[in-house]
């Protein structure tokens, strides 16, 4: 039952992420809020049906999962803007080593405040998870990811102009 569960929301995640590709809004790119909006509903359903979460336990979990994830991308954000802007530099032959030093710092600390902020949050998870669903968290969390860019790379890949 729980593998026809995710056979489900895969094949909805499926039919859902191609009409929303060709949704463009007037300069011809993709709402990336309203994207990210669907895929945060539909990791949602993902995660509940990988977990087995029951109604209650879905609604305090995410709660804590979304205020989690905001934290991790606020810090990805902010590492990818360091390294765009230094990547620019490199590429006009401006960069000073002390930079790249500063860069390369950032990027080793990085993983560790990732590391932080999952920590900061095991408490309040397991509020609201059973040991089972907290040890299969990580685990869902990549075969969503695996399944997001599966689809992502059959929908690139089934553009017949699509050749590079």
């Amino acid at each position: 039952m729980k593998k026809l569960l995710t056979i489900f929301l895969v094949t909805i995640l499926i039919g859902v992420s191609a009409p929303m590709s060709a949704q463009n809004n007037k300069q011809g790119k993709l709402d990336k809020k309203e994207w990210l909006q669907k895929v945060k509903k539909y990791k949602h359903e993902f995660l509940t049906v990988e977990l087995e979460l029951n109604e209650t336990q879905s609604k305090a979990f995410f709660e804590v999962y979304d205020a989690k994830e905001e934290e991790r991308t606020k810090l990805e954000r902010s590492l990818r803007k360091f390294e765009r802007s230094l990547s620019q530099k490199i590429n006009d032959g401006t960069a000073t080593d002390a930079e790249l030093d500063s860069c390369i710092t950032l990027q080793y600390k990085f993983n560790a405040a990732m590391a932080e902020i999952d920590k900061k949050y095991e408490s309040e998870f397991r509020k609201h998870l059973t040991k089972v669903q907290l040890f299969k968290l990580p685990h869902a969390e990549r075969k969503f990811m695996r399944t997001l860019m599966e689809n992502r790379q059959a929908h690139r890949s089934s553009k017949p102009n699509d050749i590079k």
